[in-house]
């Protein structure tokens, strides 16, 4: 069952910051796994999404979607710059099935394709 606005949340902050940093840590905690998803994190949490998608937005400034592809888009990054290994291996290790999703997601976050972000952060070093 899925809890829509629970009870007084509106009212009490303490409980929704509970929720929220619930939230943070199983982002956070599962974010590699391609099965991590927002619907998944509601399920987890038994709350309804537009709840939990108030809830990020009133106390991070960003939706949950945008919190868990930032999470995947630094480690990518991160990857990207200290290691050799291919794109689709970076795609399948922060929670992409495909690196072809990996590159479009990577290019609209950052502006440039994972090889072209690589190759500028290698020349820059």
């Amino acid at each position: 069952m899925l809890v829509d606005y629970p009870a007084g949340k509106r009212r009490q902050g303490g409980q929704a910051d509970d929720y929220l940093i619930t939230a943070i840590s199983f982002l956070e905690d599962n974010f590699t796994d391609p099965a991590c998803t927002i619907s998944e994190l509601c399920q987890q949490l038994g709350l309804s999404r537009s709840y939990i998608y108030n809830l990020f937005r009133n106390k991070t400034e960003r939706s949950p979607q945008q919190f868990l592809t930032q999470l995947r888009m630094d480690q990518a990054k991160e990857l990207l710059a200290s290691s050799d290994l291919t794109v689709q291996a970076i795609a399948h290790s922060v929670g992409y099935n495909d690196s072809f999703t990996f590159s479009k997601a990577f290019k609209r976050y950052q502006g440039l394709s994972p090889k072209s972000w690589r190759q500028i952060k290698n020349d820059g070093n």
